[in-house]
């Protein structure tokens, strides 16, 4: 048996998981591996761990400086899974746990002891913590269908024009309620929970790398007009009905995109919505309570957000669409001025699939109800005729 082997045997064995990290046990393993000299992400978790739980808070921080090279020279997905064969039978650890936690405490170490190496490894820390698996709906599909009512601005013309997504910090959300991750990582409340202080400045400023783009889309991220004819996100996000909205289709690889070398990340998460959340006297905070969970009152806009992690400094970070995924159409509200609609349509036109890009407009129902909005196909060459009178 090699040592490796040995490894996992006694790994297996002692059976204790990431959650159970703190179980008195953990020594006892370390006892039985600590002789051995192999490359493994768990082992080295664990021998950092050990030197941490003693205090020894420097000689973590050698560990961890002499050890993150080899870590980043690994792949999400070699770092993603541990396969291991035991008497025939298959067994798959995700390792990406042991990765998070290992610059958590590497992180938290340096803390103590005022090393700028924290916030670094804080961030670190974040990247890998939201390394998660894509929606059940999404894993089968090579692309999602989304949909972005806009106010038309210099902003959202920008998007167009660079074909770009913006996310911006959840700060700027119009609800102070999103996401819930501010109102639990926010001074007054570490200061109250944490014991220890060092590590709280540098621990929260890796929050910042957070941004979030809000789209809607039904369970399934397939196309859909009901979501068109939602009266209250056409006056709340596209400018009382004067707006338009995108419907995007966005790769597989856009919407699960991971860069280890600048700790920067991307995923399409959808939100859920509860009409109560405790959050004060949580010791941590997961991915879905911390960003994706809403209040029940919200539960109308079904939205899905696109959630970017980039240590990078700025509220807004505007990320490029990747060559498979593009605007599929764009639908303009029934107040939207032939001036705009003419703006949009000339500008898209010129994106490289532009010539495929659909319009329409809504308008309302006046035979069957007035609370219904129609969507009806919007004749390009009108506007193309007009755009060229108006530049002669």
């Amino acid at each position: 048996m090699n040592e490796l082997d040995l490894f996992n045997d006694v790994f297996l064995n002692y059976n204790i998981g990431i959650d159970d990290i703190n179980n008195a046990n953990i020594l006892e393993l370390w006892n039985n591996v600590k002789s051995l000299n192999i490359k493994d992400v768990r082992f080295f978790f664990f021998k950092l761990f050990v030197c941490y739980r003693e205090q020894q808070y420097e000689k973590v921080w050698q560990l961890i400086r002499e050890d993150d090279e080899y870590i980043n020279r690994q792949t999400i997905d070699t770092l993603s899974k541990c396969i291991i064969h035991r008497n025939g039978v298959i067994i798959e650890i995700n390792t990406r746990p042991y990765i998070s936690n290992l610059y958590f405490y590497a992180a938290e170490a340096c803390a103590r002891i005022h090393k700028k190496d924290s916030e670094i490894f804080y961030q670190k820390y974040q990247f890998w913590k939201c390394q998660t698996s894509k929606p059940e709906k999404l894993k089968e599909k090579e692309y999602a269908i989304v949909y972005s009512f806009r106010k038309f601005s210099e902003f959202s013309l920008s998007d167009l024009i660079d074909s770009q997504i913006t996310c911006c910090s959840p700060s700027r959300m119009n609800d102070p309620l999103d996401s819930l991750v501010y109102i639990w990582a926010s001074e007054e409340n570490m200061y109250r929970i944490c014991k220890e202080k060092e590590h709280i400045k540098p621990y929260l400023k890796s929050f910042s790398g957070y941004r979030i783009r809000c789209f809607s889309a039904n369970k399934n991220f397939s196309k859909d007009d009901r979501i068109l004819k939602k009266i209250l996100m056409w006056s709340h996000y596209a400018d009382e009905h004067r707006g338009f909205c995108i419907r995007y289709r966005l790769s597989d690889r856009f919407i699960k995109y991971a860069s280890l070398e600048d700790n920067n990340f991307c995923a399409l998460k959808p939100v859920s919505y509860k009409n109560d959340v405790v959050i004060g006297d949580k010791s941590t905070i997961n991915t879905k309570l911390a960003f994706e969970t809403k209040a029940k009152c919200w539960e109308y806009e079904h939205e899905v957000r696109l959630i970017d992690y980039n240590p990078k400094i700025g509220d807004y970070v505007s990320i490029d669409l990747d060559s498979d995924s593009v605007i599929e159409e764009i639908i303009f509200g029934c107040r939207c001025s032939n001036k705009v609609m003419k703006t949009i349509i000339n500008v898209s036109r010129k994106l490289p699939y532009g010539k495929n890009i659909i319009f329409s407009k809504m308008k309302i129902d006046i035979k069957e109800s007035v609370f219904n909005l129609l969507k009806e196909n919007v004749v390009f060459e009108d506007y193309v005729s007009q755009a060229i009178s108006d530049e002669k």
